[in-house]
């Protein structure tokens, strides 16, 4: 009701602002857990995946469906000396689950079950209570809004569809008309036609019946309500990705023309979609993007992004993202997020105008193209073996190698163009449906407004004989046909001769056959271009008018470094790599076009050259990357605008420094970007330093080190320091022993070759990879700040650190790692050590310095990450455990994981989450009460997921945990609290008291687990990479081992952790210095630092107060240089000297053009106002046009206070003609900028990549002449 009452308020306020909303429906990739839902009210509404058991030998097999399994078939397969199926599958007889097979000679005996997991999205009955769940609450509530307020939905990565199903072989007997069970094994076994049709068959009711169950019924309920529906699949099927498209969708194109916004995100690929709504008449087609691009995407760089997209006919822009909250800049979702946060919002509508002229535009008519490809469906179909591994025979192989070959990769960080966009020929992929329900017209196939006078089928040797049939056609009509790789061997759905009629006209010459896609553009080379230019175009017929978009660059002009993961972004963008002047040939066209400017909304008409059968169009590209030209219907007489040029001359200057002013923008009243939240902007900071340390002996002073003149300095950053040591990983056996006591207070603790531990005692591990996994951080600082990296299995890593207690205490040392621990306080072992990733280990301090000590042993191959804390209450410090099974794997046998506890009252509301890695039921009291696993996209089978539960009782109760065994040690956790009538508070959690059971067996105790939260479908038992922050799973945070880590939590910290401050020096100290640069203009700074300290600005020494505030004088200045001597406090060093940022209070200041960060703003997100005067001794002649040069930002422009309009890309030029005046002229320039710089700064966010945060303008601003 919450979520709810959120949602239709900010639905009255999109009405208020005449915004318009699309919801997303949660089925795909999602925390909802709907389909577990349905699933758990009628556990007949379950997915049914085919799996089998296989022997494969000589000898006599016996072979036994696993206990979670139904049989359904079995066969016994001959083998040839390579391993391939000789002969058809012989069935075998199943009895009782177990089938056999004598021995003799070589074979494959293989016996086929279904398996219960995920959602049946065949199911009729299924899928309409999902949709009710789903789309009909969203019209039971917000109906009213339909059509005004509310104007689409959004899919984002269905699952994947089963194989089976109940009634799945009923279903294909009604279609097929023969029986699939005694055949099943030929889905994998299988080889030749008879098995090919099958195979196709199989996909084609696999396709039939979700179409009816649950992509009509989608399409039905949008068109009911006058709504859109977009989505973004999985990938690679969104990419258009034969093999894929197959084996998850059964049909991509057939099951995804039901979506009336067919696309996908920049990880997808445009053609595929922007053709299903050419063939289906959909309005539009969405591209959702650019997540994972960075915060400091410019708007000019995404624009430049856009434009590929824009060309192959993507029409629905959906920016990735806006965050509902930030969360102090500790929050994110594969950033950015292009909205009111980013300085440069001022700014956007005019990127989101010009966006969305051109979205419009190229939405109307139709599209032109003379190319059809056909897409190779049921090739891949027929040569898609079950097997899980997605194995695929050759034939399927070349098909897919071939489409991918000729449409190429719109993969946003490899983008490669293929075979038919380096020719520049612009053409649409065709399913089956459509091209056999096209007519064949004077030499082209006519399907609605679309006309294809060439056909290309890549590597079709199984086709649908309709299919078949419609290609002689086209080809007796006069049409051009074109095959490449292997020409059609089958037709399926027909007993008739399609297929050797249409190897006839390959024989005979009436049709081409090519071996390779290389071979296209000569092949193509007579059909005569309608338009010839040097980059691919896209071509648009609106009302009897062509339109053509014709981008300055192809694909577009940023350079993404190749060969990188997807989380890490490389790129160079130069807007000098577009071209500001193209010739390009239209046929079929007369008379001048008007250039439509998406960037200011004018039109102008083009000056052109008349040919004998059509134009040549001089496009000039002076106002951004992309031109629009509309011919008219007939030809007027348009007025011709002049417009900026590159032949101009340099009237004036606007060389060094100008005066400037910071203009914040974030505005942090909801403590977005900066906790504790307050009204207006965070300060200016500083939170990178160059460090040195005065070695023994040494005087800084006297050497001189206050002038800032450094060339051996380290970068530290503010708050991370040094903290312990440690040594690692090696073997076991050559572990170090422990330091032994006693130990000299004024002695450093590291030994030779041992590393320093660096943190901060805030905020964690800088750019923690934890982050990684979960898209960025989510609003906590992870628990584990001790980052070891890859340890092997049986290695060692050891670390040391100091605390100092005034008293003597008795407390708890909490040891957190996912390995086996060993521990001694001041050289004394601790014994006792638990199972498990939390040892809440016992222990004595003495007043004075204390020396801390443990060791890990990795029991598995792991990124060893730990934390450690001294607790003062080990009962409210204490953590779920993750448990699992103490014997090995069974596939799809059942585990039964249980606990009784004992509730001390009838609960008001309860709830227990749920952590799992495997499909697990969730029951209380013998009562399902929740289903998780598998019903996520790619497969993935593990979710943390908390459930209400209403059936708990005062007294014992029971919670059973089952899980389906997936081929791997399942796992589990829980996590519950309880709540009564008046206010207590009773909670319970996994651990060594839980009880474990397979298939029925005695339940023994289970295994605890030490590694924490991992997705095993992304990962592997000894992978590296995807381990979660621990408190992941929790229901509710636990102590933080760091106590000052509160800063980003909603409650402060509880004393339940002692706030000590590791040393890791053993009592010594020394002196430390610190270099940075002011921004400009700056008038007072504080600096919190912790210690004795003396600064310097520019080489003259300033008063600092005890607060640690610097006056520095109200005179207008540029960047200066600061130093700071510090007598260091026990314990600091580096970051550590200081307990946060720098800060400042700013006035007005001199800078020139050029980095914002080489002048003291390096971790600045606003605005800068530039002011510079600039005399004219005589009003210039024709057009005057101030000129920024390259900006990183947007710019808005004033002279003489009068406007002269916003550039959010290149050229930055103005027309400033009106304004100017004989004499002084005042030029004032603001520029915005990303937030990537403060929260690289600020935050742990790896989504600020190489070059993002550059801002600014660079070079030096001119005034330009033209005439």
């Amino acid at each position: 009701e919450e979520w709810w009452e959120l949602f239709l308020g900010m639905c009255e306020d999109a009405r208020e602002l005449g915004v318009s909303i699309w919801f997303y429906d949660q089925i795909g990739f999602s925390g909802a857990n709907f389909q577990g839902q349905v699933v758990r009210e009628n556990s007949r509404f379950a997915g049914q995946w085919l799996d089998s058991v296989v022997y494969e030998g000589d000898e006599p097999a016996e072979l036994i469906c696993p206990p979670e399994g139904t049989p359904l078939a079995a066969a016994v397969t001959q083998l040839g000396d390579d391993g391939e199926p000789v002969g058809a599958p012989q069935p075998l007889e199943i009895r009782d689950g177990r089938v056999t097979a004598p021995g003799g000679q070589r074979q494959r005996v293989r016996l086929v079950y279904a398996v219960r997991r995920g959602f049946d999205y065949f199911s009729v009955e299924g899928c309409a209570r999902l949709l009710d769940m789903v789309h009909g609450e969203f019209e039971r509530r917000a109906g009213h809004l339909f059509g005004d307020v509310i104007v689409g939905s959004f899919q984002d990565e269905l699952p994947s569809l089963a194989s089976w199903g109940e009634g799945f072989a009923e279903a294909f007997r009604a279609q097929m008309g023969y029986d699939l069970l005694p055949r099943l094994v030929e889905l994998w076994d299988g080889r030749g036609d008879n098995a090919d049709r099958l195979r196709c068959d199989f996909h084609s009711v696999r396709a039939t019946l979700a179409e009816k169950a649950f992509f009509k019924p989608l399409f039905n309920w949008h068109e009911r309500h006058h709504l859109l529906c977009g989505f973004d699949q999985q990938g690679p099927a969104r990419a258009g990705h034969p093999i894929a498209s197959v084996g998850l969708y059964a049909d991509y194109l057939r099951t995804h023309r039901w979506f009336t916004a067919p696309g996908s995100d920049h990880h997808g690929e445009a053609k595929i979609h922007s053709s299903l709504a050419h063939l289906y008449d959909r309005p539009r087609v969405w591209i959702e993007s650019f997540h994972s691009s960075g915060w400091g995407g410019t708007l000019e760089e995404t624009f430049d992004w856009l434009l590929p997209w824009l060309r192959a006919g993507a029409t629905l822009y959906d920016p990735h993202a806006v965050y509902y909250s930030t969360r102090g800049g500790w929050w994110e979702w594969a950033p950015p997020s292009t909205c009111w946060r980013q300085p440069y919002w001022r700014h956007y509508a005019h990127f989101a105008n010009a966006v969305s002229r051109l979205c419009y535009m190229l939405s109307q008519g139709h599209h032109v193209c003379d190319i059809g490809v056909l897409f190779p469906t049921t090739t891949i179909q027929a040569g898609l073996l079950a097997d899980p591994k997605g194995i695929v025979l050759p034939d399927a192989q070349a098909a897919h190698d071939a489409y991918e070959k000729l449409v190429g990769s719109m993969f946003w960080q490899n983008m490669q163009p293929g075979v038919l966009d380096r020719d520049r020929r612009d053409y649409d992929v065709l399913d089956d449906s459509s091209l056999q329900r096209g007519a064949v017209e004077h030499g082209a196939l006519v399907i609605g407004a679309e006309r294809y006078r060439v056909l290309i089928v890549l590597g079709g040797s199984v086709l649908e004989a309709a299919t078949a049939e419609k290609l002689i056609e086209f080809v007796e009509g006069g049409g051009s046909l074109i095959a490449v790789g292997a020409l059609p061997r089958l037709a399926v759905g027909s007993e008739g001769d399609a297929v050797r009629r249409l190897r006839q006209l390959f024989a005979n010459g009436r049709a081409q056959h090519l071996e390779d896609v290389e071979a296209l553009p000569a092949a193509l080379a007579e059909l005569p271009r309608v338009v010839d230019a040097p980059v691919p175009t896209l071509h648009r017929r609106v009302d009897g008018r062509d339109v053509l978009f014709v981008p300055a660059a192809a694909p577009y002009a940023t350079r993404q470094e190749p060969n990188r993961s997807w989380l890490d972004v490389a790129y160079t963008f130069d807007p000098g790599d577009y071209q500001r002047g193209m010739r390009v040939a239209v046929r079929g066209v007369h008379g001048a076009p008007e250039f439509w400017d998406a960037f200011d909304g004018t039109r102008r008409t083009l000056p052109t050259e008349e040919t004998a059968d059509g134009v040549i169009v001089e496009i000039p590209f002076d106002t951004g990357p992309a031109a629009l030209l509309v011919w008219p219907e007939q030809e007027t007489a348009a007025t011709v605008q002049s417009s900026s040029s590159d032949e101009a001359s340099v009237v004036g200057e606007l060389s060094g420094e100008w005066s400037v002013t910071l203009e914040p923008t974030i505005d942090n009243r909801y403590g977005d970007l900066a906790r504790p939240a307050h009204s207006g902007a965070p300060p200016v900071q500083t939170w990178r330093f160059q460090h040195r340390i005065e070695a023994i002996g040494q005087d800084g002073l006297a050497e001189g080190w206050q002038s800032g003149a450094w060339s051996d300095a380290q970068a530290v950053t503010a708050t991370f320091g040094p903290q312990g040591w440690w040594t690692g990983p090696l073997p076991a056996e050559d572990a170090p022993a422990p330091l032994p006591p006693p130990i000299a207070e004024d002695g450093a603790l590291q030994t030779d070759g041992w590393q320093p531990v660096v943190y901060s005692s805030s905020r964690g591990v800088m750019r923690d990879p934890i982050h990684l996994p979960t898209l960025g951080p989510k609003g906590h600082v992870p628990e584990e700040f001790l980052v070891f990296g890859r340890v092997l299995t049986g290695q060692t890593v050891q670390f040391r650190t100091g605390v100092w207690m005034e008293d003597a205490a008795e407390l708890t040392l909490a040891l957190g790692a996912p390995a086996a621990k060993q521990l001694w306080i001041n050289g004394v072992e601790v014994v006792g050590a638990t199972p498990g990733y939390l040892w809440l280990a016992p222990v004595r301090l003495k007043a004075g310095l204390n020396i801390i000590e443990f060791r890990l042993t990795a029991e598995q191959n792991l990124n060893l990450r730990a934390s450690w804390a001294l607790v003062r209450a080990p009962e409210r410090y204490a953590r779920p455990e993750w448990m699992t099974t103490p014997d090995e794997p069974a596939l799809h046998s059942r585990i039964s994981f249980s606990c009784d506890i004992d509730m001390p009252f009838t609960p008001a509301h309860a709830t227990l989450q749920v952590g799992a890695d495997a499909p697990c039921r969730v029951l209380v009291n013998g009562v399902e009460i929740g289903r998780q696993g598998g019903f996520d996209p790619y497969h993935s089978l593990a979710r943390v997921q908390p459930y209400p539960v209403t059936n708990f009782r005062q007294g014992r109760n029971r919670i059973e945990l089952e899980t389906q065994d997936v081929g791997r040690k399942a796992a589990v956790l829980a996590d519950g609290v309880a709540v009564s009538v008046d206010g207590q508070r009773f909670t319970w959690s996994s651990g060594p008291a839980w009880q474990v059971s397979r298939d029925g067996a005695p339940a023994a105790p289970v295994q605890l687990r030490r590694r924490q939260w991992a997705d095993m479908m992304y990962d592997f038992v000894n992978s590296i990479f995807v381990d979660m922050d621990p408190a992941f799973s929790h229901l509710w945070r636990r102590p933080h081992p760091l106590p000052q880590a509160a800063w980003l939590e909603d409650e402060p910290a509880d004393e339940t952790v002692v706030a000590v401050e590791p040393d890791p020096f053993g009592g010594a100290t020394r002196v430390e210095w610190l270099c940075w640069k002011l921004p400009p203009g700056a008038q007072v700074m504080t600096v919190p630092v912790a210690g004795r300290a003396q600064i310097w600005i520019d080489g003259v020494e300033h008063r600092i107060t005890e607060q640690g505030v610097i006056d520095l004088g109200g005179t207008p200045t540029a960047a200066r240089t600061a130093v700071m001597r510090v007598e260091t406090a026990r314990g600091n060093s580096g970051g550590r000297l200081l307990r946060g940022p720098v800060s400042y209070q700013t006035g007005e200041g001199r800078m020139r053009f050029g980095l914002w960060a080489e002048q003291g703003l390096e971790s600045y997100a606003g605005g800068i106002r530039y002011r510079a005067g600039i005399a004219l001794k005589a009003q210039p002649q024709g057009k005057i046009w101030l000129d920024l040069g390259k900006v990183r930002g947007t710019a808005e422009v004033w002279v003489n206070g009068r406007p002269a309009g916003v550039r959010v890309l290149s050229p930055y030029r103005f027309d400033v003609t009106a304004a100017l005046q004989v004499g002084e002229n005042q030029i004032e320039v603001l520029v915005l900028n990303t937030l990537a710089p403060y929260l690289h700064a600020h935050s742990p966010t790896f989504y600020v990549f190489p070059g993002q945060c550059d801002s600014g303008p660079v070079g030096t601003a001119v005034l330009l002449q033209t005439d």
